[in-house]
């Protein structure tokens, strides 16, 4: 298959991976081999149309959450690629959104939404009635420069890049803000500022994060293990700073 910017990728159950094709506006499914299974999409408003697809999450029953960025919206498909629902709008209001740029699932089907252009985090469930927003535009704690890369944590803690701050937000499972890890505060970064986007973690709980300014994918070791929190209504104080610190380096 032959791709124009293609930015997100997911390996699904079936056994085949989908790439969103950003700026063909569709989505690409592609088996083992590498040999395109099926291409479905194509470019406007309608259902089942894309402006610049850019993530995906899992749904219910194997069903996929495209993460329509330039219609500022989540399409619900089948993984054959029939449309079944969507939700999201442009706006700064809940449920609303300016370029979003990527989607996660955690362990009770919440979805948090990178709000780029909004400067915020949005979490909904699949329905899509809002759970919480969080942030604003800023570089202190809670605040954001640049969304993007999302990764969903072992006891359900959430990691948020913030691109242009050089920076990872945590947040525990009830999606209150604990600490942030930034690059340029760390005694082992020896780069430039760096431009985070992407992030995922491995079976150590290990954080990765490709960085777009130094061309190189930077590793976070965790200082002590990710504490499980009991979703419960009445929050407790946030109590666990610095959980991400040191031993990141380049991977080139």
């Amino acid at each position: 298959p032959q791709f124009n910017h293609p930015e997100g990728v997911f390996w699904h159950p079936s056994n085949q991976l989908f790439v969103a094709d950003t700026f063909n506006h569709r989505i690409v499914v592609v088996d083992p081999r590498g040999l395109a299974v099926s291409v479905w999409g194509r470019h406007g408003v309608e259902d089942g149309a894309f402006d610049q697809p850019k993530a995906f999450a899992l749904g219910k029953y194997g069903d996929i959450w495209v993460l329509d960025s330039g219609n500022n919206r989540l399409q619900l498909f089948s993984p054959q690629g029939v449309f079944k629902e969507k939700w999201g709008s442009f706006g700064s209001e809940s449920g609303q959104f300016k370029d979003p740029t990527a989607i996660a699932i955690n362990f009770i089907e919440q979805l948090p939404v990178s709000d780029s252009g909004n400067f915020r985090l949005q979490v909904v469930n699949q329905d899509g009635s809002s759970v919480t927003t969080q942030g604003w535009l800023g570089d202190g704690p809670n605040q954001y420069r640049e969304p993007a890369g999302l990764a969903i944590l072992p006891g359900g803690w959430l990691a948020v890049v913030d691109g242009v701050n050089g920076r990872v937000l945590l947040y525990n499972n009830r999606f209150e803000y604990i600490s942030d890890w930034r690059a340029t505060k760390d005694p082992g970064w020896k780069l430039p500022a760096p431009h985070f986007r992407g992030i995922a973690y491995d079976s150590q709980s290990r954080l990765y994060l490709t960085d777009i300014a130094n061309n190189v994918v930077v590793r976070l070791q965790p200082q002590r293990k990710v504490p499980v929190l009991i979703p419960r209504d009445t929050p407790i104080p946030a109590n666990q700073q610095g959980l991400y610190g040191g031993q990141g380096f380049p991977v080139r």
